[in-house]
């Protein structure tokens, strides 16, 4: 067995091919019922969303799911850089995103190096998985550590979004790429949407337009 295809639950290897199934030619966790509806109805928007994003050079993501986005993103960047912390969406984006143009990272995005672990949610929607701060665990890294140029940086990280992005300052202040994130009013650690949007602002940016649940944000 592909050690990849294991996740150590306590002192009980779990096999991650029992829990998830191929689904009209993608990999997706068998329980999922939300995201596998949503998500192919989110992604007509990313014209939308790109009309936003002159340069396609490189791209960073996180909350990669099962990759529906990321294979998308690979045919229009250059460079992909994408990050997923749970264990079965991982399982899923690994087998479903093969392109060369694609890095994959198993980490959470925070404003520090450390460690994270996913937080039980509703197991009929895998597109929503958050994470919390932990001892051990999966790892949590800074867009900053990359130390790359970016044109365009879009996280949907399910109220981390304060963390990712104060870990991406420099990255933002030296590259100025279009941000583009979700907000649905999860703040996990004490900012709100409009103080997250406020702080964008404050960076240099100005709000330009929400689609569907994604706002986008370009440098002035």
């Amino acid at each position: 067995m592909d050690t990849a295809s294991q996740h150590n639950s306590g002192d009980q290897l779990v096999d991650m091919t029992e829990l998830i199934e191929l689904r009209d030619g993608w990999w997706w966790p068998k329980h999922d019922v939300e995201a596998w509806k949503w998500i192919p109805r989110e992604i007509q928007a990313l014209p939308e969303l790109l009309k936003w994003v002159p340069k396609r050079g490189t791209i960073i993501q996180a909350g990669a799911n099962c990759g529906v986005w990321i294979k998308a993103y690979a045919s229009l960047f250059e460079k992909v850089y994408t990050f997923e912390p749970n264990d079965l969406n991982w399982e899923c984006l690994l087998r479903n995103v093969t392109e060369p143009n694609v890095n994959m990272t198993k980490a959470g995005l925070s404003d520090r190096m450390g460690y994270c672990k996913s937080v039980d949610g509703e197991d009929k929607n895998w597109g929503a998985m958050q994470i919390e701060e932990s001892d051990s665990g999966i790892p949590m890294v800074t867009i900053d550590s990359l130390n790359v140029n970016c044109d365009l940086i879009q996280l949907d990280v399910e109220g981390f979004e304060e963390n990712a992005l104060k870990g991406a300052y420099l990255t933002i202040e030296r590259c100025k790429p279009v941000i583009i994130i979700e907000q649905k009013r999860l703040g996990k650690n004490g900012m709100t949407d409009a103080e997250i949007a406020i702080m964008i602002q404050d960076w240099g940016y100005y709000f330009a337009e929400r689609v569907i649940s994604d706002n986008v944000f370009i440098p002035r």
